[in-house]
């Protein structure tokens, strides 16, 4: 318990760092407590920890967007998802958010995923960085 209540605080952090910048990417609908809970209780989400203290999280999955369906990809093998990858605002630009992809890369790699699809809000220039490097 004490885990989601400290993944809420990242969430509700990080949704009120990015609309003061901004940025109307996350509300209190999306992503909610039941979304977060059933993360973890899948064992989807993965956390970080910086300085003794959990800062950010990633899910890995198979579920893709309806929207998704709509592109014409290059890859239609087994693909995996990386959703709601969030790092604490006072905790980003340390490598935390590199860090996760690279483990969702290692994940992808171990299990047999020939790609990685990433959700992530176009108009958050902080959620495309890690991507585009």
């Amino acid at each position: 318990r004490n885990e989601l209540t400290s993944i809420q605080r990242i969430i509700s952090d990080a949704t009120h760092h990015m609309n003061e910048n901004g940025i109307p990417q996350w509300d209190e609908v999306y992503p909610n407590k039941i979304i977060l809970k059933d993360d973890i209780d899948n064992q989807q989400m993965h956390v970080i920890e910086f300085e003794n203290e959990l800062t950010g999280l990633i899910v890995i999955n198979e579920d893709q967007p309806q929207e998704y369906k709509y592109i014409d990809w290059n890859y239609d093998g087994q693909v995996l998802v990386i959703h709601r990858l969030t790092i604490h605002p006072d905790c980003q630009r340390k490598g935390l958010a590199t860090f996760l992809m690279d483990f969702a890369e290692n994940v992808a790699g171990i299990h047999g995923y020939g790609s990685i699809r990433l959700d992530a809000f176009t108009l958050n220039p902080g959620a495309i960085f890690p991507y585009e490097s």
